[in-house]
Formats: structure tokens, sequence, C-alpha cells
């Protein structure tokens, strides 16, 4: 899904590479064997070379860079590293944050584009197999600031020594898709500052899909997972898990369509719900896990058979989806099936609607049906 909908983010070759030789950073341009930057200075060379490019890659070879100063992307530019095969492993490009502070000098990574849409070419900032870790205390690791469009793939925040606010910040953006990320808070959380891992507040539309919101247990007062402030319009869960939390999920004085599908909730020592409803607005739909009798999945088939008895031309078939399915296919299965008949369907039961009715008989209509609601 996330594959045909951002094609840039892989097919594009990087245009620059940065790596780190002893105590320098280096930039390569594409198949340039000599740098075009060299410092000792992570943040500087980063920074410089994304306000050199206008758009593309920029590839960081496994690696630990010490970033001191903030560092802000404001044009469509995909930061790409890569990942060890077990999450949680200090393998891979490893961003260490030295910023310090409670205001923004305090934050680690800026994203703040924007731009007219549509484009020519659908462009974005994205953030791609990469792992955070926050070395002093400071504000926000990640800040996504007034952008249009913005995608975190398989990015990782942990082995964090604290922060004021939250790992995560998402505010004022038009979409942010958040997919195999991992967020987690594993440290005593002082009681005068915010306690969530991920802060969202005003915006159009926020997509989680498989991504792990947790902290490693055993704090005395853990934290909430994600915060769903003011003006927030859409904001879906689909496949997370949350681990060790207060509240996995915190709606707070929102506007929100919050939505959550097969989703995950380990370790719920405190016994609360997926979602704080308390002072919701809008709609919370919680659909359960694949081990839980609540949960439904969004898409569902198989045969339906009825008895007919010559007068009854409607019969309803419950397809168990959560919403009403934006695709339903019906085809006879038996011969007392056949004739003209259209069908509908609803938040629960497909109906199919015979012109003429079926004649009578015993587990005489059969009805293979298939149905499936889309998320996106």
């Amino acid at each position: 899904m996330i594959r045909r909908q951002f094609p840039e983010l892989y097919r594009f070759a990087p245009s620059i590479v940065i790596g780190k030789d002893g105590s320098y950073y280096y930039a390569l341009e594409r198949r340039s064997k000599y740098p075009i930057k060299r410092t000792r200075n992570a943040s500087y060379l980063i920074q410089s070379i994304i306000d050199d490019t206008d758009c593309g890659m920029i590839y960081f070879t496994p690696g630990q860079y010490d970033l001191y100063e903030r560092v802000e992307i404001d044009r469509p530019v995909i930061l790409r590293g890569e990942l060890g095969n077990v999450v949680g492993q200090d393998v891979g490009t490893i961003f260490n944050l030295y910023m310090e502070g409670t205001d923004e000098e305090g934050d680690g990574l800026w994203i703040t584009y924007s731009a007219d849409l549509p484009t020519p070419r659908l462009r974005f900032p994205a953030l791609s197999n990469i792992i955070l870790r926050r070395k002093k205390v400071g504000r926000y690791s990640i800040f996504v600031h007034k952008s249009n469009i913005v995608l975190l793939d398989r990015v990782q925040v942990y082995n964090s020594v604290g922060g004021v606010y939250s790992e995560v910040c998402l505010y004022h953006c038009d979409a942010v898709f958040i997919r195999h990320c991992y967020f987690m808070k594993n440290y005593e959380i002082p009681t005068a500052v915010q306690r969530y891992i991920v802060y969202i507040s005003v915006g159009l539309e926020y997509f989680f899909l498989d991504t792990h919101i947790a902290t490693p247990g055993g704090l005395s007062e853990p934290p909430n997972g994600v915060y769903i402030g003011t003006g927030a319009k859409i904001v879906r869960f689909i496949g997370c898990e949350f681990d060790s939390l207060y509240y996995p999920i915190h709606v707070y004085h929102a506007d929100s369509n919050v939505v959550t599908v097969a989703c995950k909730f380990y370790n719920n020592v405190y016994n609360r719900p997926l979602v704080s409803v308390g002072k919701l607005f809008g709609t919370w739909i919680d659909y359960g896990t694949p081990d839980s009798p609540a949960f439904r999945p969004n898409k569902n088939g198989g045969k339906a058979t009825f008895s007919g008895d010559g007068t009854t031309t409607q019969f309803t078939i419950p397809h168990n989806l959560p919403l009403t399915p934006s695709t339903v296919y019906v085809i006879p299965a038996s011969p007392d099936a056949r004739g003209n008949f259209h069908v509908t369907a609803d938040s629960s039961n497909i109906y199919v609607n015979y012109e003429t009715a079926p004649p009578s008989g015993t587990d005489n209509v059969e009805l293979w049906w298939y149905a499936e609601v889309q998320f996106l």
C-alpha cells in the first residue's frame, strides 16, 4: 500500500551519501569517490546538504551520527538509513540527539515542508530506516509542523534519557503517514511534564500502520501512548501495538474521528481501554484484536445457504465487518439461486434482492459472497 502511494521512497537512487570516517562526517555525490564536504559537525553537514538539495534522497551509511543542533527539513527530501534485523538494537543508522532545553532549541529533527498541491509529481519529506536516541533532556525528538504530506517509515525512537514533552509531535499537518515505526519512553517521567509518547494536535489526517508504541514496563507512572488534541480531524490506527501504557490513545477535547482496527494492547496493568473516551467528540471505533471476540476483519466472504419459499425476494447475509463494505460480490452457487437480482449493503448486512422469488425448497438458494472495507 505505502509502496504504491509513495513510489519515490523506493525508486529514487540517493543523490547524496553521508557517512562517517573516524571522527569526521563526509558527504559524497552519487557515483563519486571524493567528498564534497567533510567536517566533524554532523548537524552542520546534514543541514547544509538538505539546504543544497531541492528534492531527492540522502542516504546515511550505518553508524552513529552525533547531532548537537536541530536539523530542519523544509523541502521534499528523503533521509534514509539502514536498520538491523531486530527492533531495539543499536544496529544501523543512529542519530544521537544532544540538543537540550524546553523550547525549540531542545528539538531534534524538524519537518516543516509546505507546498501547494497537487504538484506534477508527488514530492514529500520522509524519514526512513533511522534510529533516534536522545542523549540530553530536550523537547521533541521529531517535530512535524505545518506540513502537507510527511512519511515516517521504519523510524525508531528509544534508549532516551528523557524529554520534557513527547518523543514525536505532529502539529497542523494535512497528512502524516507513520508506518512500521517503533516509539518508546524508557525512563521515569517527572510529574510536572506531559506524559505522552506521541502528541497530535490540529490537522486533517494522521495514519498509523503497524506501529509499536510502548514503555519497557515497570515505570512507577507510565505515560500515555498517543495524545489527540483539538483539531485533529481523522486519526487511524491499523495493526498497531501498544505496550505497558496508561492509556494507549488519549483523546482530550478533540473533534476527531478516531478509528482503531486490529490493534493490540499488552500489559494493561491499569485495566484501561484502548482509547480514553471521557472527553471524546466524534467517532471512536475499537474492533479489538485477532484473538478477541470483538475483532472484526476488513474483508470476509463464503457461501450463504437459504431455503426458498416461493415468495421471499430478499435474503440477508451478515458480513461481520466494522463498516459498510466498499466492495461487495454475490454469485449464485445453485440453480435455484439464479435469476435477476441486485445487491445492497449497510454496516451489518449484505442484502440480495431478487426481482422474482426463488422457488420453494430446502437449502436450495446458495450464494457465494465477498465483501471488503477499504480503510484508506
